[in-house]
């Protein structure tokens, strides 16, 4: 649908980090093309990444295509957002699981918005 991607980049996944709590690690993903940089939350039943891979992101507002068991797709909801300096930080919440975009260019989002989050490997 058109108007409904807010945001739909490639990257890298620079760092993956174990938390305290089991099975669960926080991923960081760097798109420098569009100075984009999300951290998101990553349950090891789910879906597991490695530095240095290859992947693209894509938040909308509508169900993005995809491919079931193979991309990371979660609907979440626009929990805060902040604008610090000359960046802008979108706290996205799906279920618990959680995702901090941050960009220096402004999304078209608002707060308790519904949005779909879109992790794929790039091949």
């Amino acid at each position: 649908m058109v108007g409904e991607t807010v945001y739909a980049g490639s990257g890298i996944i620079e760092n993956v980090r174990k938390q305290l709590i089991p099975k669960m690690y926080v991923a960081t993903f760097v798109d420098k093309e569009n100075n984009v940089i999300i951290e998101f939350d990553v349950h090891e039943d789910l879906v597991v990444y490695k530095p240095g891979q290859k992947v693209s992101v894509t938040i909308s507002k509508s169900l993005p295509e995809y491919k079931e068991g193979e991309d990371y797709v979660v609907h979440a909801t626009v929990a805060a957002i902040k604008k610090e300096e000359n960046k802008f930080k979108y706290l996205l919440s799906a279920g618990g699981l959680l995702f901090v975009v941050t960009t220096e260019n402004e999304l078209q989002l608002t707060s308790t918005e519904k949005v779909y989050v879109k992790v794929s490997e790039k091949k």
